[in-house]
This record gives C-alpha cells, sequence and structure tokens, in this order.
C-alpha cells in the first residue's frame, strides 16, 4: 500500500520539470496536492535539475538541439509551487496582491520557464497558468508548430516532386492551430501514400517485386505487405492498423476520433521517413568508402 510519504519521495520537481517542458500548448498536468507536496519536498538545486532537456529545434543552429531549463526559472517554479501549496492550503488568508482570487476562492498565478541551447544559448519561452491544481501550457515562444515545421524541411530530398516539408507542416497547423482533425489526418494520409507507392516503384525498379504482383494488390493494405521487407516490425505492426483506421477517418470517423489517431500516424510517418533518410545516407558513406579503397587500390597496384 501507498503511503503519502512514499508518494513525496518518488515525485519529484524533476518529474515535475519533464512533463512541463515537454507539453504542447493547451495541454494540462493535473498536480495533486502529494504532487506539489512531494515537489518541493528535499530537493537540491544541483541534483534535481540537472538531466531536464527536451528537444527542440535551434533557429540558430538550424538544427535539434537538446535545450535545458535556465537555472533562474527552476528556481522560480520551486518557489511558486511552495507558495502554492501553501496558499492552497489556507486559501482564507491569501492576499489579493499575491495571487488572483475569485469569489470562489481559486488560485490562479502564471509563470515562464526558459530553455536554452547548449551551443548557441538561443532561447525557447514556455508560459504556463497553475490553477485548481492543474498546470496548464498557455503558449510557447518562438512558436513550437512553427520549430516543428522547420524539422520537416529535410525530407523533401527524399523526391524533388512531393513537398513533405509543406505536406506535414499544413498537417500540424490544421492540427494544433485550427483543431481541423479530420484535415489534418488528410494530409497524413497523403504523406504516407506517397511514401509506400514511392518504395514500391523503387522495388519494382529493382525488380524485387513484378509489375503482376502490383497489379494484384488492387487495395493499399495489399501494397504494404508488398513493401513489409522494407520496413521495421513495430512500424509495419503499427502502420497497418493504423492506415485502415485512418482511410475509415477520412468517412466515417469524427472530429474527435481523428484527434486521437493524429499522433500515432504522425510519428508512423516520421519513423518511415527518418528510416528512408537513413538508407539515403548509408549509400552515401559506402559510396564515399568504395571510392576511397578504388583510389588507394589504383595508387598501391592492389
Amino acid at each position: 500500500m501507498n503511503t503519502y510519504k512514499d508518494e513525496f519521495e518518488r515525485y519529484t520537481i524533476k518529474d515535475l520539470l519533464k512533463e512541463l517542458i515537454k507539453m504542447n500548448t493547451d495541454e494540462t498536468v493535473d498536480i495533486e496536492g502529494s504532487k506539489i507536496g512531494g515537489a518541493t519536498m528535499g530537493y537540491d538545486l544541483h541534483r534535481d535539475f540537472d538531466g531536464v532537456t527536451v528537444d527542440k529545434y535551434c533557429y540558430k543552429c538550424k538544427k535539434n538541439k537538446s535545450f535545458f531549463i535556465s537555472k533562474e526559472h527552476e528556481k522560480n517554479i520551486l518557489y511558486l509551487l511552495n507558495e502554492y501549496k501553501e496558499k492552497f492550503m489556507q486559501s482564507t488568508m491569501i492576499r489579493v496582491s499575491e495571487m488572483k482570487v475569485d469569489k470562489y476562492s481559486h488560485i490562479e498565478r502564471s509563470f515562464s520557464l526558459v530553455c536554452r541551447c547548449p551551443e548557441c544559448d538561443e532561447t525557447i519561452h514556455m508560459f504556463y497558468i497553475l490553477k485548481n491544481n492543474k498546470i496548464t501550457k498557455h503558449y510557447e515562444f518562438p512558436s513550437e508548430i512553427k520549430a516543428k515545421n522547420m524539422t520537416y524541411k529535410k525530407y523533401n530530398v527524399l523526391d524533388s516532386n512531393f513537398n513533405y516539408w509543406g505536406e506535414l507542416s499544413t498537417a500540424n497547423y490544421l492540427f494544433y492551430e485550427s483543431k481541423a482533425y479530420i484535415g489534418a489526418c488528410i494530409y497524413l494520409r497523403r504523406c504516407l501514400e506517397h511514401i509506400i507507392l514511392k518504395i514500391i516503384d523503387e522495388k519494382l525498379k529493382s525488380q524485387e517485386i513484378s509489375q503482376e504482383q502490383l497489379e494484384e494488390a488492387r487495395h493499399f493494405d495489399e501494397k504494404l505487405k508488398l513493401i513489409k521487407s522494407e520496413l521495421e516490425v513495430d512500424i509495419y505492426d503499427t502502420l497497418h492498423p493504423t492506415y485502415s483506421i485512418m482511410s475509415k477517418g477520412i468517412h466515417d470517423l469524427c472530429e474527435t476520433e481523428c484527434k486521437e489517431i493524429f499522433e500515432i500516424l504522425q510519428i508512423t510517418i516520421i519513423s518511415i521517413l527518418d528510416s528512408e533518410i537513413y538508407k539515403i545516407e548509408k549509400r552515401k558513406k559506402l559510396k564515399e568508402q568504395r571510392e576511397k579503397v578504388s583510389k588507394l587500390s589504383e595508387k598501391y597496384n592492389y
């Protein structure tokens, strides 16, 4: 049986910070009384805050970096939670100058965290609201959607005739900004179908599959089976049922159901694209190695 003391020892300020910096805008985390107590009890600034990082796109470095939280903001959240815990338990003693109190004595505070790039010192500002034992991420600057979209630019090298960057960015905008979840899934479906058909086309050119096999695979799930060997087992096992659900979503699923499937499908697509990028880089390195070996052979008459 877990005790109140056990929960204190399990949940630290470091656990809370890890949750906060990975939240999307409008996401909420419940901070129960025991969590507040545990997070602010027996902390050590140097011990508990080390290693709290989040992968974000750095506009100066122009690539993903592991941003860390500035120490002064680590202290801010700690002091805020300590204050909140005390005020929450003695809400009748709250001074209006310190906190906003409505007629039901609900406590509301806002705070921010600043994350820094370890190389160029670029900063990302994250803003939150603490109210009724819940912390909600209000917004992030620079925009988290814009930053996420920048990471997709690299996928355009896979196919000059298809704009993965634009398609994935539009899907993100529809999902996170417009809340048009069905529309967002349509763009992801376009990306997925193009990836699969491109892999099939490459296997046709290399004669790993025949035109007859392709013609027999009338449905998209049958086409997936043709390239099963090209996909990682975990990706294929996720992709097959996910695509079936998504196909239904265009006609039958509601916005809420598409909202639930969006990020699952997005991660699957990104995993396939990353795998294709890796293959290109691997072929490039092998080609460079062969050229070096060839030059050495000529030089020393091997």
